[in-house]
């Protein structure tokens, strides 16, 4: 006896009824479970749950209806993560690629300081390095 443990919900919203219907062959459960919340809370959601309930009860139609409804959302939803997560990895590759380049110029950068410093002509350094002659200078 001891050992139970109550769940308190706070049925406040369109969105804790959508999910109670969300998911076919739930149908025990959810009544169950609207009841068990009326009982305690006496929320004006849950008469409107149950209101909806008995309405898919008696309309096939309603209920297939907002079934499709259901999985039209989360079909969207579904898509719309899939495109973030694109766009996320399009962006790390382009920090990627940035990335590299910087450190490649970086690379050239040092290789040509090092030739300027041994004495070899600013116009050869930019011939190999593809650096420009004023970059170069200003090294």
């Amino acid at each position: 006896m001891g050992n139970e443990k109550k769940v308190v919900v706070k049925a406040n919203s369109d969105v804790f009824i959508r999910a109670l219907f969300s998911t076919p062959g739930n149908e025990d459960i959810t009544l169950h479970f609207i009841n068990a919340v009326r009982e305690d809370e006496g929320d004006k959601i849950i008469e409107k749950a149950l209101d909806f309930y008995d309405s898919f009860g008696q309309d096939e139609r309603l209920r297939a209806i907002y079934i499709s409804e259901v999985e039209s959302e989360r079909f969207s939803r579904t898509k719309i993560q899939e495109a973030e997560e694109r766009g996320r990895e399009e962006g790390r590759e382009e920090g990627r690629e940035i990335g590299e380049k910087i450190g490649e110029k970086r690379e050239k950068k040092q290789s040509a300081k090092k030739m300027k410093e041994d004495g070899v002509k600013i116009e050869s350094i930019s011939k190999y390095t593809g650096l420009s002659v004023e970059e170069i200078e200003n090294l």
